[in-house]
């Protein structure tokens, strides 16, 4: 699964969402403060949970290692939910088309600092957080 950072001052700025929402207001607001996404078009009616909860531990390892302030995900519409309700992301656009399908996705963010307050009380998540954030530690010293 491709993930995009989004570091403006930096010069990383490509990412589907910036081609998809980037001339919205709320998209800019993000984009200043750089985020993390994880972008893979699923076509399965259900991802499994612990490879859910796996892919947003490591979103917020990433977003710690290169100190960007939010995690962002554009799902269909029909998935958008799940995002809301397990991991505490908030629509920041409405609906859009993606382009090359014939489905919508949403714009869907959580600062970092606000996924670490939803993770708090939940052990699974901040385990999933803190085995990326070591992974990717022991990633980065190697090479």
């Amino acid at each position: 699964m491709p993930i995009s950072v989004l570091r403006t001052y930096l010069g990383w700025t490509e990412s589907p969402a910036a081609h998809v929402f980037g001339d919205h207001s709320g998209y800019q607001t993000i984009a200043r403060e750089g985020y993390v996404e994880a972008n893979r078009l699923c076509f399965c009616q259900q991802a499994r949970r612990d490879t859910f909860v796996r892919l947003l531990g490591t979103m917020a390892a990433m977003a710690d290692r290169f100190n960007v302030g939010w995690l962002v995900a554009c799902p269909r519409v029909e998935h958008a939910h799940a995002y809301r309700s397990l991991f505490g992301f908030q629509e920041i656009a409405p609906p859009r088309k993606y382009f090359g399908v014939n489905f919508s996705t949403e714009l869907l963010a959580i600062r970092r600092s606000d996924l670490a307050e939803f993770f708090r009380d939940r052990r699974h998540l901040r385990e999933a957080w803190s085995s990326a954030r070591e992974w990717l530690q022991g990633a980065c010293s190697d090479s």
